[in-house]
C-alpha cells in the first residue's frame, strides 16, 4: 500500500566540514512536492520515472535552491529562512555538493537505494 509522502518533512544536515564544531552550520532540507519535481526536473525524467543523470548537472542549482528550507548558524546568523539566492551563492561548493546529494537522496532515491 502506498502511504504518500509527507512534504512537511524536514531533515537537518550538518556538512562533513562542520562536524565537530560548537555551533554547525546545519541545513534543513524539505520534501519537495511531486509538483516541484516536475517542475524542475521534468525534461531530466524518463517515461519510466527514472533521472537521467547526464541532464542532472543542469538541474543541480535549482534543486539546491528548491530542497534547501533554511540555514542554522550561517553567515553570523542564527537561523536563515527562506534562503535566498545571495546565501546559495555564498555556500562554498564543495557544501553545496554535499548539500545537493543530501536533497538528492531525501528526494529522488527510492526507499531500496535509501538503506543501502
Amino acid at each position: 500500500m502506498l502511504t504518500g509522502i509527507d512534504t512537511k518533512e524536514v531533515v537537518e544536515f550538518v556538512p562533513q566540514s562542520e562536524n565537530g564544531t560548537e555551533k554547525p552550520t546545519t541545513f534543513l532540507i524539505g520534501v519537495l512536492t511531486n509538483r516541484d519535481k516536475l517542475k524542475i526536473m521534468g525534461d531530466a525524467v524518463g517515461r519510466d520515472g527514472q533521472l537521467d543523470v547526464t541532464k542532472l548537472a543542469d538541474k543541480a542549482i535549482d534543486v539546491v535552491r528548491a530542497g534547501i528550507k533554511g540555514i542554522k548558524n550561517f553567515a553570523g546568523k542564527d537561523l536563515i529562512q527562506p534562503v535566498a539566492d545571495d546565501e546559495i551563492d555564498a555556500i562554498p561548493f564543495d557544501v553545496l555538493m554535499e548539500v545537493f546529494s543530501k536533497v538528492m537522496e531525501l528526494n529522488f532515491l527510492n526507499t531500496d537505494a535509501k538503506k543501502k
